[in-house]
């Protein structure tokens, strides 16, 4: 039996005496049908529109979603005779979406959305399986990046690609190595930059920056880490990107960590949560267009168990959303929230948040939190968490 419940699950809006503005956290809901299940992808740059996905009666597992304060939680449907879909990005003004579109294990379809044309495939590269996957799209819906299967030396890996009107789907190609495979993440509004990631050998790979004039560059990994970094997110102009990278645990090994990238090609790790540093790690998912204001995920164990949906600012550090919410006297367990898991998209004024998270006795949905400008600063700067400096690019 499913329970249906409206679309807002909780709304708190609480005064903050130092700034006189108000932040807010609200449930985005769940389409009727299915299970009790909605994700949060991503948000655009104007902070109107999240996408994500949701069970419904047109999909049991879930249904490419966008939602807005005004219209709700709104099905974006799939491709004709595919039975799941996921929208992963969304254009600054939310009018462009795009996303995967399932037939079967053998057969995934990247798609893009608009209210004007529906939803459409965008196809798939030559070679491998019929596979790929859109996750960002520029302002005006002509440029879509993300990637597809492709056969490399008789094997199927993946390759990040860039896809136009004009010219379909592109590979962008790779940095060389005898294991090659990829990904593009995301791409500024005017289509102009475009990150991701390309692995180079088994277990060896970095973040990439693409230009059409510059072609793909390597961004490189943090000191004492294995060459395995990932670019997720670039701001609006291009200069800052962010993503995670590997760096020298305390034990002696490796742990993934939060980065971010500078216009020079400089790279900063950001820290974790406190707590134990066994099987810690952060990861950056999205940046504000000033590069100042980091979301993300991170886990350190002993730290509320779990893995925690994260903020991070120069000042800071790394904080956990509850506990940011907290501040302005806005509790999400009073309302039912087991935990907010994971932000997975920042506007570009760092204003609003999304991501998503658990609700007691009904399941998994997207979130979303307004903050006052500046964030709180209510704690010390996070000196412990051993910021790593900054290191150019190799």
């Amino acid at each position: 039996m499913r329970f249906y419940v409206a679309s807002t699950i909780v709304f708190a809006c609480i005064a903050n005496t130092a700034t006189g503005q108000n932040a807010s956290f609200q449930g985005i809901g769940d389409l009727p049908g299915g299970l009790f299940f909605s994700t949060a992808q991503d948000i655009s740059r104007d902070g109107s529109t999240i996408v994500g996905d949701s069970s419904s009666y047109n999909s049991y597992f879930a249904e490419a979603v966008k939602w807005t304060a005004t219209g709700g939680l709104e099905p974006l449907g799939l491709l004709p005779g595919h039975n799941q879909s996921t929208a992963f990005g969304v254009s600054p003004r939310g009018n462009w979406v795009v996303g995967e579109s399932v037939l079967s294990p053998e057969h995934v379809e990247a798609f893009a959305w608009s209210q004007e044309t529906g939803t459409f495939g965008l196809g798939d590269l030559p070679g491998g399986r019929f596979r790929s996957i859109a996750r960002a799209v520029s302002r005006n819906g002509r440029v879509i990046v993300g990637s597809a299967s492709v056969e490399i030396d008789g094997r199927t890996a993946g390759a990040p690609f860039r896809w136009t009107p004009e010219t379909g789907m592109e590979s962008l190609g790779y940095l060389g190595g005898t294991r090659r495979s990829g990904s593009a993440s995301d791409v500024t509004p005017d289509g102009s930059v475009i990150v991701g990631s390309v692995s180079i050998d088994v277990g060896v790979g970095t973040a990439f920056r693409w230009t059409e004039a510059g072609g793909m560059v390597g961004l490189g990994d943090l000191p004492g880490g294995v060459d395995q970094s990932s670019a997720r997110a670039v701001s609006a102009d291009g200069r800052w990107i962010v993503g995670t990278g590997s760096s020298e645990s305390m034990s002696g090994g490796t742990e993934s960590q939060a980065v971010r990238w500078n216009e020079f090609g400089e790279i900063e790790g950001l820290g974790f949560l406190p707590g134990e540093s066994f099987g810690r790690y952060s990861r950056a998912s999205d940046v504000s267009d000033d590069g100042q204001m980091v979301v993300g995920t991170a886990y350190s164990s002993g730290y509320d168990g779990g893995a925690h949906a994260v903020l991070w600012t120069p000042n800071e550090g790394i904080r956990t959303i509850e506990s940011i919410l907290l501040d302005y006297g806005i509790d999400i367990a009073a309302e039912g929230w087991v935990r907010l898991s994971s932000a997975s998209g920042i506007s570009g004024d760092g204003r609003t948040i999304a991501g998503t998270g658990g609700v007691q006795g009904l399941g998994t949905q997207g979130w979303v939190v307004t903050l006052p400008i500046p964030a709180p600063t209510t704690l010390a700067p996070l000196a412990a968490m051993g910021l790593l400096g900054m290191r150019r690019r190799r």
